[in-house]
């Protein structure tokens, strides 16, 4: 891991789904100089894999929770059925 600062990095980074999106933050809050490529227009609907759980949620940084649109919660009773 490197602990110091990526100000001479130029970095493409292809894909902007969660991954490539956390490294190419990650890196530009470094200093690095970052492009982030994707086959699609951004911003986009996601259909699945969205959610966060509320664990997952905690880890997110305060300058991304701005981009949340809605919070839905779903409750799933014994017999299997989605409230």
């Amino acid at each position: 891991m490197h602990s110091g600062s990526f100000r001479d990095l130029e970095v493409a980074v292809v894909g902007a789904g969660p991954a490539g999106a956390t490294a190419a933050r990650l890196l530009a809050a470094s200093g690095a100089r970052v492009r982030l490529l994707d086959a699609r227009s951004l911003p986009r609907h996601k259909l699945c894999g969205g959610g966060l759980t509320p664990r997952a949620l905690r880890s997110v940084p305060p300058e991304a929770l701005a981009t949340i649109e809605r919070r839905v919660i779903v409750f799933e009773l014994a017999g299997g059925r989605a409230a």
